[in-house]
């Protein structure tokens, strides 16, 4: 999280803590905008998306908290938001708070546990959760008995190069080369590219099996993604809630800005498995990706996986994209999209902290093969 703040003194200036209310929208807005969030410039976007966060959250529920402000002077200088989430492990329904927007003026931040202690005391939730973990809110979560999860893998980001040029071109311009001889060493290098990645082969991406996946629009997430839920949501692992109405909620603001793909694969009439991902433009390096949001698969049928995972990339090439990326799923998964042979590169920290509350789910969650984690987990892909 950027955070930018004059080097200004807070001493003597009285700070008070109280729950957020949708009232209070424009004026946090502003505040997470001054500490380097980006958010829509038009003047409904606060209301717009606060009410979409939790007002038409699926999980909210009157009188559950938005966030706790932090104030001097009658003025926003911290906030820490939490969005319910539901989850599901065995036959039991959980509800998830999920650590999101937390943002502290500089001069503050010595006031930081004043505003921290609210959110790791709130009584409803089942269990607290951050997924997209910087170092400083790693340390928060530790101090307050927060844990990694234990899946090491989570770190590791498998991608594909799809354009090894346009890949090499934004590579160097992160490493801050001048653009035109970015392009040039781009064209150079990237022949070379393609033969280790295997393009010229066709290795990645290749059909595997007989499934043909199609894409869908997100209005057309219905019945059979609730009756693939039950047969699936109701295994040993933790689960984020994929009832249609959880999906719709989740992925509408990436279907309204046309950079959404689902793509579903029915067997015999019965939906077997889907794939979720979005076009995104990194413009200030010219790099275009596809991030593979979600990945669900009844019994994880390896012909299945294979099948939406090709066809994903067979999408994201057509769409001009330079990288397909996948982070998270578990280890039976993450073989499968291996076969494809892609490359890996590591968060600088490690994303994703919780703390369960109950001994039950505190014991049930210490072991890797618990988790059924990706970038559909908490806010990962909620903006």
């Amino acid at each position: 999280m950027k955070v930018q703040t004059a080097p200004e003194e807070a001493a003597g200036r009285p700070v008070t803590v109280r729950e957020a209310a949708l009232a209070d929208a424009v004026e946090i807005t502003r505040l997470l905008r001054r500490l380097g969030l980006e958010f829509p410039s038009d003047p409904d976007a606060p209301r717009r998306i606060w009410e979409r966060l939790w007002i038409n959250n699926p999980a909210w529920s009157p009188g559950s908290p938005i966030g706790w402000v932090m104030e001097s002077e009658h003025t926003p200088v911290g906030f820490f938001g939490t969005i319910p989430m539901r989850y599901r492990m065995k036959d039991r329904t959980l509800v998830a708070a999920v650590a999101s927007s937390w943002a502290v003026e500089k001069p503050f931040r010595s006031h930081t546990d004043e505003l921290a202690q609210r959110y790791f005391d709130q009584p409803r939730a089942d269990m607290l959760l951050v997924t997209t973990a910087i170092k400083p809110t790693a340390r928060i979560f530790a101090r307050y008995g927060g844990v990694p999860m234990p899946q090491p893998t989570y770190a590791e980001v498998l991608f594909w190069v799809l354009d090894a040029a346009g890949f090499l071109r934004a590579a160097l311009r992160r490493k801050q080369t001048h653009s035109k001889l970015a392009v040039a060493a781009s064209i150079l290098a990237a022949p070379a590219m393609a033969a280790v990645i295997g393009l010229k082969r066709h290795r990645a991406g290749r059909r595997i099996g007989v499934v043909e996946p199609e894409m869908i629009a997100l209005a057309d997430v219905g019945d059979d993604f609730d009756e693939l839920w039950q047969r699936k949501g109701g295994e040993g692992r933790l689960y984020a809630s994929r009832e249609a109405a959880d999906l719709r909620w989740h992925f509408g603001p990436h279907a309204e800005a046309g950079t959404l793909t689902i793509l579903r694969c029915r067997r015999g009439g019965q939906l077997e498995g889907y794939l979720v991902m979005i076009r995104e433009e990194v413009k200030s390096i010219g790099l275009i990706r596809a991030k593979i949001l979600d990945l669900f698969v009844a019994g994880d049928e390896s012909v299945v996986v294979e099948g939406l995972l090709s066809a994903a990339i067979a999408v994201a090439r057509n769409g001009n994209c330079h990288v397909l990326e996948a982070v998270g799923f578990p280890a039976t998964v993450r073989t499968q999209l291996c076969r494809h042979n892609p490359f890996t590169r590591r968060f600088s920290s490690f994303p994703v902290h919780y703390i369960a509350h109950s001994p039950q789910l505190r014991a049930a969650l210490q072991v890797e093969e618990a988790w059924y984690t990706s970038l559909y987990d908490g806010d990962s892909s909620l903006f």
